[in-house]
């Protein structure tokens, strides 16, 4: 019992990690959008 929580914040830890690098992507395209546009 005691390996199901750690196995359980590993999981979600590693799926913020990915949400993060995932947002930071999509901000930068998003500011470089606005860059050229203006």
């Amino acid at each position: 019992m005691t390996t199901t929580p750690e196995h359980a914040n590993a999981v979600p830890l590693r799926v913020l990690d990915h949400n993060d690098i995932f947002r930071d992507e999509v901000y930068q395209k998003q500011f470089e959008g606005k860059r050229e546009f203006e």
